[in-house]
């Protein structure tokens, strides 16, 4: 009697950084959504999140996800307003007369989205996810060169 030949799935294990500190309500709900994706992919997936400082400071987060110290991060969108001053858009309100909901409104109906996901194509950086509150933040952002299967943020 002969057993079926059954593919054993490897594990595959990002290492992702969070902008803030472990009890943070920011960092927890990082942790509450990689639990739900390790959770959905039967131990095939292993999304790891570390509290911001864990391996770089807060601030330092896309360039150690560019350069593959990390494979990607959880944040504030306006964090990186040194890496292109775009960014400034999505802070919180009132940005340029607008109050944290319109910004959201702006990104989802006026067009933010689109240019989010250019500016950040110049920086080498693909995010997942979207804004999901006054203070808009990018839950999920990888290297373009590292991951280029992730999918767009479009979708």
């Amino acid at each position: 009697m002969s057993a079926p030949m059954v593919a054993m799935a490897q594990t595959t294990t990002f290492r992702f950084q969070s902008t803030w500190p472990a009890k943070d309500i920011f960092h927890e709900y990082a942790n509450d959504f990689a639990k739900k994706v390790n959770d959905m992919a039967s131990g095939r997936l292993k999304i790891e999140v570390l509290p911001a400082g864990a391996v770089v400071p807060a601030f330092q987060l896309l360039d150690a996800v560019n350069k593959g110290t990390l494979d990607g991060g959880h944040g504030v969108v306006a964090y990186h307003y040194g890496k292109n001053t775009a960014l400034a858009l999505w802070g919180s309100g009132p940005a340029f007369g607008m109050d944290p909901n319109m910004v959201l409104a702006w990104h989802y109906y006026g067009g933010g989205k689109a240019l989010l996901d250019d500016i950040y194509k110049t920086l080498n950086i693909m995010w997942c996810r979207s804004c999901t509150a006054p203070c808009p933040r990018s839950p999920w952002a990888g290297s373009r060169s590292r991951s280029p299967t992730w999918p767009s943020s479009r979708d």
